[in-house]
């Protein structure tokens, strides 16, 4: 059966989930600043262009590389936010499908039994419906967050449950040395707690295997955002740029690559910011507006 330590290890894993999501999203927003940037930069220099002769067709032309050299960049950035939103979908599909398993298997092996406030609470509580077509809608990180908190809870409720159980065939065993025929019994007895203790089990590598998976989405994600990034601050280097995103991702890390616009984006160490605030809340995790996006 799964220890305790495994289902810390599961919020621990769950927490680093989370603070890569937020890491993604505010690489983002840097790279989203300067892309706004470049857009103004460009807009200044047609309207400068335009102003300077009113033959000033060869100078726009001269400027089509930059707006060129833009498209791209805005290009990668929507490919990145667009797979942001799948993966985030993902993470949110996972966990309802898992939290409705639990709910299910709850109400049919709990019907006899007195229910405690945990399994009321993940009988009763409802979340927004999972859209299969619609891979690209966002749901609010808090509804997965709520999600993983409650499934683990009713995971240990489970758990002591099935000690309860395990010590009543214990107490069976002991009327069988007095001679007493409930052998069948517990049999029975036995094969409902090994079903029970499977699916404490499954339940649990399940979160496990989602932590796994979704660690590797954002890692992923979060290294070709920051190359993205990377490639902007080394290959275009303007003061408005440079301005743009001088305090997301990290203070100490803008400072470390201030005038380089390198050293911010290569400090992997951002993945765990704020990490301990968010252990220390239980998982009462604040979502900022930009993880939200």
């Amino acid at each position: 059966m799964m220890m305790s330590d495994d289902i810390e290890s599961i919020k621990k894993d769950f927490i680093n989930v989370l603070m890569l999501r937020k890491n993604v999203t505010e690489v983002f927003e840097k790279i989203s600043a300067k892309v706004e940037s470049l857009k103004e930069l460009y807009k200044e220099m047609i309207t400068t262009e335009t102003n300077k002769t009113a033959d000033n067709q060869h100078s726009i032309f001269g400027i089509d590389a930059f707006l060129f050299q833009n498209k791209l960049i805005e290009m990668e950035y929507n490919n990145v936010v667009a797979m942001y939103k799948v993966i985030d979908n993902r993470i949110y599909y996972e966990h309802y499908k898992l939290y409705k398993m639990v709910q299910d298997y709850i109400k049919k092996e709990y019907s006899a039994f007195s229910k405690t406030q945990i399994q009321m609470q993940l009988l009763n509580k409802s979340f927004p419906v999972y859209k299969q077509l619609d891979t690209m809608k966002e749901y609010d990180i808090s509804y997965t967050i709520e999600m993983q908190s409650i499934i683990i809870k009713t995971i240990n409720d489970m758990k002591s449950y099935l000690e309860k159980r395990e010590m009543e065939l214990n107490e069976n065993k002991k009327q069988i040395e007095k001679g007493i025929f409930i052998d069948n019994l517990i049999n029975t007895q036995k094969y409902h707690n090994a079903i029970m203790k499977s699916n404490v089990d499954m339940f649990s590598q399940y979160l496990q295997t989602f932590n796994h998976h979704h660690t590797n989405y954002l890692t992923e994600l979060l290294n070709t955002s920051l190359s993205i990034l990377r490639n902007v601050n080394n290959n275009i280097r303007t003061n408005n740029v440079e301005s743009a995103g001088a305090n997301a991702v990290g203070a100490s890390a803008s400072e470390a690559g201030a005038g380089t616009g390198t050293n911010d984006v290569t400090q992997m160490e951002i993945i765990y910011k704020n990490k301990e605030d968010v252990e220390n809340n239980d998982f009462k995790y604040c979502d900022n507006d930009a993880t939200k996006k």
